[in-house]
């Protein structure tokens, strides 16, 4: 008997299916508990934390991320200039 050879390869390794599943659970997680979150803190804590949360992901992410540029972008530029003091020489 033959066996049937299929054209797809396997991408996902034991490792990568066990990360997916625990950023599932992990992500999920926030989405349940936000009902609790409200009922003892309020929806003014909630908000507040979520904003917090966000930021610090984000600046983390945009860190990352703009350390991997080859060239200084614009906002990078304007950064270095707007620290230097318009009586420095350079």
């Amino acid at each position: 008997m033959e066996q049937k050879t299929s054209s797809f390869d396997r991408a996902l390794g034991a490792w990568d299916i066990l990360v997916i599943a625990f950023g599932a659970m992990i992500g999920w997680g926030w989405v349940v508990s936000t009902g609790t979150w409200i009922q003892d803190g309020g929806i003014l804590t909630v908000i507040i934390g979520a904003a917090g949360i966000l930021l610090i992901v984000a600046s983390t992410i945009t860190g990352s991320v703009s350390t991997l540029a080859p060239q200084p972008s614009l906002a990078q530029i304007r950064a270095r200039r707007s620290r230097q003091c318009w009586l420095s020489p350079s």
